[in-house]
């Protein structure tokens, strides 16, 4: 009997453990929000998005893509502007800052 509760009682630990680490993880919708003046060019239809900076500071963004692969964090220069492409298979979901 003993030997069921400690197997019992450990593994509830260890989920409670897992539980707390994997709710560390962040969300797309945690991610923090774009400034105003940066730019989002392009359609749901589209296999791109154009991103420009019109702030007047560096700006960090990266473009989230449903069912692919999320660009990588990239720093955009005031005035700048940068196109990112992906296959057919993915939806455009957003950009945030990075």
């Amino acid at each position: 009997m003993g030997i069921v509760r400690r197997l019992v009682t450990t593994s509830a630990m260890l989920a409670l453990g897992l539980g707390s680490f994997l709710s560390v993880a962040a969300s797309p919708a945690q991610a923090a929000a774009l400034p105003g003046c940066v730019s989002i060019y392009g359609h749901t239809d589209s296999e791109s998005v154009l991103v420009v900076n019109n702030c007047t500071t560096s700006q960090r963004v990266k473009v989230i893509v449903e069912n692919w692969n999320d660009s990588s964090c990239r720093t955009l220069a005031p005035g700048q502007s940068w196109r990112h492409t992906w296959y057919f298979i993915g939806d455009f979901d957003g950009v945030v800052s990075c």
